[in-house]
């Protein structure tokens, strides 16, 4: 999203990566004081827009934050809240986390999740590599820990124990993602 600094050393630039999503959605959807709404500087959004004779300066970008249901308190919007109103999810998916200790060295990629079922997420796979989790649709478990859990909780050992088969290839959820929609002004 944009040039951020090599983190591959650091926890803390990750962690300032991490929060710099939040900021990166807000620019999309906002204009600054010298700037117009970053989705409109997206020439591929601004090409359909134009062929589909979408007016895009009445169009506006509305957001909102949504939580991985083992995250979110009583109430507040979810990722299952989400899907089932129609709306896909995007979402940092971690990788590299298994076997190393260190923030620096996790993998971190943005995803759309865009179905579930009761027991899973669906996620459409944008690399061309097979995963764990599937080819061209990962799978992740819901009852699976997120990112966050597995980093600060007390979970970490016992999960490590109880999943001898997970391997860095396998992906965790982040704990929150955001839903995306054009509507007219």
């Amino acid at each position: 999203m944009g040039l951020i600094e090599n983190s591959v050393e650091s926890d803390k630039i990750i962690e300032q990566q991490l929060q710099m999503v939040d900021r990166a959605i807000s620019r999309l959807g906002h204009r600054t004081i010298i700037d117009i709404e970053g989705w409109k500087r997206v020439l591929p959004i601004s090409a359909l827009f134009q062929k589909y004779n979408i007016k895009i300066d009445q169009t506006e970008l509305v957001y909102q934050k949504c939580w991985h249901p083992h995250a979110a308190t009583s109430g507040q919007w979810n990722f299952d809240n989400a899907l089932n109103s129609g709306q896909v999810v995007v979402v940092i998916v971690m990788k590299n986390w298994f076997s190393n200790r260190f923030r620096r060295f996790h993998c971190a990629h943005s995803v759309v999740l865009f179905k579930a079922d009761q027991n899973d997420y669906f996620i459409k796979n944008s690399s061309h590599m097979v995963q764990p989790h599937g080819g061209k649709m990962l799978k992740i478990a819901k009852t699976l820990l997120t990112y966050n859990q597995f980093c600060h909780g007390p979970t970490r050992s016992r999960f490590i124990k109880n999943n001898p088969n997970f391997t860095d290839e396998h992906l965790l959820l982040f704990e929150s993602g955001f839903t995306m929609e054009f509507k007219q002004k």
